[in-house]
């Protein structure tokens, strides 16, 4: 039995789905090779009529008149059928670049909307992101070449089949023959074809290991190694081993092809010779065996073996590329984790008030421990609130259950009195009230002005000129708009004269993105870590300046602008651990203060570090 990497079925799945998106296409890219690979028949039938009347004239049947106007229409559909053979080739290259350029987009298209449409958390899941990254490797080069491989071996079995036909028209058990005949040939083809593809691959990987030995052998410090503990000998002959079993079976692998040659000849042969025993024990269709029957049957017999050789190459390459084929359109099948119904939700309109977590919990998968235990805390609306704990005490985690990116393994985020988790487009509705700088934020290759505004659309005022350039000078970015072109001018490496920035730079890009959006709930999770602090505490000034009294959440390592939030909430090891303004929890002597006054003593001189340290 042929077996390839996965399901059989997976080329098919595939172009059926592409099939439904772009029917008219896709009919003609099929029908193209297809009916060119049956102009055989019609071909070879006016073959055979110019033979039998060639013959008919030579044994003085008819007279030369006779002669021409018989052969002249079978010389015109000769010809015809050519040329047709010839316009059906070019248009089947311009149907395949065409057919190859929109199903790779499309592909691409439904794998973003399939990622979009999941929840970070899912997203995150090693085994649903690996499962994206070999659906993206699929939908490149992959597609186009498992489009090719099926149109390739469509034409193909077309051609057989109109070979076959063409043996029919002398008695139906030639076409029998040919057909029985090619069948367990391409079957043996395929299995040897299926092993040696696989034997590549496997010899692939070896060669690799080889030439890395090699490379070894030949390096500096290997060899002042094999010199000083011996091993020269060992190495080279770990090498010698390795490339003599990969030759060893790559000839073994060329025996077997040159055997599978000559027993294909053999069978074609043969098959030639079983079918004019056919044609002459048995009584054909018209009464008589014409020469033309005969040269026909002939010939398509031996043409027969070369479609058959090449038929196996793009059956082996589909059955070996099934299963990335089936695991892409498994992808593309995938089911969006928010199901909701069509009207807004109402948070669209009305105003946060408030952001209610209660008893909220959450455990990634798999986790031992839960990372997030029994939060029970509000938010109100106008509250500047600072978000600190040691590393790993859910702080980012907590960030991603409140804006609905994780859905609480117990516990419901309400915002103002929606649940969030449960009420159709709530989780949409909040993302667009919310700006958010996260840890790691994107260097898109944009112009300037469209890095800044990119996520102001919802904006009810669009931001201008002049808006952006008073954001880009509050993050202190002021050196990028020297002149009126300057918002036009290309960031990164992708562009030819693309500016690049530095790490603080692009931070402070993200700041100014979140500014000019204009959320009503503001999110700064270690915003400036690439930031030095001398500048991170007037970047502070200016974005509470900006932010114009709004709700705003602020995660940071460096403690010193905390005392300016209206509330401090201290996490620990998933828990809540202290709440309230600067000087409470300093008065408290608790774990803010701790940390706080750890970080104050290392930014002091170091000359006074025993005063500080005993004034804290």
């Amino acid at each position: 039995m042929i077996k390839g990497n996965g399901g059989t079925y997976g080329v098919l799945q595939l172009l059926f789905r592409i099939g439904k998106r772009m029917p008219f296409l896709t009919a003609l890219w099929l029908t193209v090779p297809i009916a060119t690979g049956m102009l055989v028949v019609p071909l070879m039938t006016s073959q055979k009529h110019m033979i039998d009347t060639a013959a008919a004239a030579l044994t003085g049947i008819g007279n030369g008149e006779d002669l021409a106007a018989s052969v002249a229409p079978m010389v015109l559909l000769f010809i015809g059928v050519s040329v047709l053979q010839v316009l059906g080739g070019a248009l089947r290259k311009v149907t395949d670049e065409m057919m190859n350029r929109r199903a790779e987009g499309y592909v691409q298209s439904e794998i973003f909307t399939v990622a979009t449409g999941v929840s970070l958390e899912r997203f995150e899941q090693p085994a649903f992101y690996d499962r994206l990254y070999r659906a993206q490797s699929a939908a490149g080069g992959e597609l186009i070449g498992m489009l090719r491989n099926g149109v390739d071996a469509a034409q193909r079995i077309a051609r057989l089949a109109g070979l076959a036909l063409v043996a029919a028209q002398a008695h139906w058990t030639a076409a029998l023959i040919l057909v029985l005949m090619n069948g367990a040939i391409l079957y043996f083809r395929l299995k040897l074809e299926l092993a040696r593809r696989r034997l590549d691959k496997q010899l692939t990987a070896e060669g690799r290991m080889s030439d890395e030995m090699m490379k070894r052998l030949t390096d500096t410090a290997v060899l002042k190694e094999a010199k000083l503990f011996g091993s020269a000998d060992y190495l080279l002959g770990q090498w010698a081993a390795n490339t003599k079993a990969q030759r060893s079976r790559r000839f073994a692998m060329g025996r077997k092809e040159n055997k599978m040659a000559a027993w294909v000849s053999l069978v074609h042969i043969a098959g030639a010779f079983l079918t004019l025993g056919v044609l002459l024990l048995l009584p054909s269709p018209a009464g008589t065996v014409s020469p033309g029957i005969v040269a026909v049957v002939f010939q398509a017999i031996f043409q027969s073996q070369g479609a058959t050789l090449t038929l196996s190459w793009p059956l082996s390459k589909m059955i070996m590329q099934s299963g990335k084929a089936e695991e892409l359109a498994a992808f593309l099948n995938e089911k969006a984790d928010r199901q909701g119904g069509s009207s807004p939700h109402r948070l669209t309109v009305e105003p946060v008030r408030e952001v209610r977590l209660e008893q909220v919990s959450y455990r990634y998968p798999n986790a031992a421990k839960e990372t997030l235990h029994a939060i029970d805390v509000t938010i109100r609306a106008g509250e500047t609130i600072a978000l600190v704990g040691d590393n790993g005490a859910g702080k980012s985690t907590l960030l991603k259950v409140l804006l609905g990116l994780y859905k609480p393994s117990a516990g419901r985020v309400r915002w103002n009195d929606a649940d969030i988790a449960e009420e159709p487009h709530a989780c949409e509705a909040v993302w667009g009230r919310v700006s958010a700088v996260l840890q790691e934020n994107e260097r898109y290759p944009f112009r300037l002005r469209d890095h800044v505004t990119l996520g102001s659309g919802r904006r009810a005022v669009p931001c201008d000129d002049r808006e952006i350039k008073q954001v880009l000078e509050a993050v202190g970015l002021g050196g990028l708009i020297g002149d009126s072109s300057a918002l036009d001018a290309p960031l990164g490496q992708l562009s030819e004269g693309g500016r690049e920035l530095s790490g603080g730079q692009w931070q402070r890009l993200a700041i100014a993105r979140a500014m000019l959006r204009g959320g009503e709930l503001i999110v700064l999770d270690e915003p400036t870590a690439a930031i030095d602090p001398a500048n991170e505490a007037e970047l502070f000034r200016q974005f509470r300046r900006l932010s114009g009294g709004k709700t705003s959440i602020v995660i940071s390592h460096r403690l010193g602008w905390a005392r300016y939030a209206d509330r401090i909430l201290v996490l620990d090891q998933g828990r809540l651990l202290e709440d309230g303004t600067h000087e409470q929890l300093m008065s408290l002597n608790g774990k803010y203060a701790a940390l706080f006054t750890e970080q104050a003593y290392w930014y002091r001189n170091e000359d006074d570090s025993e005063a500080s340290k005993a004034a804290y």
